[in-house]
């Protein structure tokens, strides 16, 4: 998983809006669970081919 600076650094970098530490949370979580929905539908997509 991704450090919170990190991904500070990443979604704050050209954006006019800065971020504070639990919006980057809530961000980063969203997106490590659209991830894992994604991969899980990739493997199913796999199994049935």
């Amino acid at each position: 998983m991704l450090s919170i600076s990190k991904c500070k650094r990443i979604i704050n970098k050209k954006g006019q809006r800065k971020y504070s530490d639990e919006e980057i949370k809530v961000i980063r979580n969203f997106l490590y669970q659209i991830a894992e929905i994604d991969v899980s539908e990739y493997y199913k997509e796999r199994r049935s081919s």
